[in-house]
């Protein structure tokens, strides 16, 4: 090789090292800036537990806290409920009992396996008023719930509540495919708000008006 090849072939070789520095020059700054700046984002990160469940958007802590208010203007008791016992079938408490073993280290499962308390009285509800059921011969949730505000069998409040409780449910079970943490407090205040819901369920009774 002559002495102008190996310059030419040096300059290539220059030229592509620049381009490559170019090239890096943005991603590199960014890692920098991300390192930098790696406290006050992890902080800031885990301060938000802003979920995404289709189009819905919201804040689950705000949400729940809402929803926390409503009940007590419905005058719905969130004192949470002594252990039931255990029975030979399982039945809501149980589920709910079940659930709050999850909240520390698992609470949107908690917050998942919670709603199916209220989903079981709530067919149990269907059972007693005999709601018609839907073609595919079974009462989802939201039918249950609407009988029972347009039959005027639970106050609109309550009803309110459920609709509510529903969405918060189908949105952390959302974040667990995404992988956003809801925190153990709000995971525990859910289970106990589906406490006091399951109990309002129970005591409804067709031969009793709200």
């Amino acid at each position: 090789m002559g002495n102008k090849d190996f310059l030419l072939l040096i300059k290539d070789l220059l030229d592509f090292i620049s381009s490559l520095v170019n090239s890096l020059a943005w991603p590199v700054a960014i890692v920098i800036l991300v390192f930098i700046f790696r406290s006050p984002l992890q902080k800031l990160l885990e301060g938000l537990t802003r979920l995404r469940y289709g189009e819905l958007e919201m804040n689950f802590k705000q949400e729940m806290q809402n929803i926390k208010d409503q009940a007590t203007t419905a005058g719905i008791e969130l004192e949470p409920k002594t252990t039931p016992a255990k029975t030979t079938t399982r039945d809501s408490a149980e589920i709910i009992t079940d659930a709050l073993k999850l909240v520390e280290e698992f609470p949107e499962p908690a917050v998942v396996l919670a709603w199916t308390a209220v989903e079981h009285e709530l067919l149990q509800v269907g059972l007693r008023f005999d709601i018609p059921t839907s073609s595919r011969g079974y009462n989802p949730p939201g039918r249950a719930i609407r009988f029972l505000r347009e039959h005027g069998q639970l106050e609109s409040e309550a009803c309110d509540i459920l609709d509510r409780m529903r969405i918060l449910r189908n949105a952390a079970a959302h974040t667990i495919k995404e992988k956003v943490r809801i925190s153990s407090d709000e995971a525990t205040e859910f289970v106990y708000l589906t406490g006091a819901m399951t109990e309002r369920l129970k005591s409804l009774r067709p031969d009793i008006k709200r």
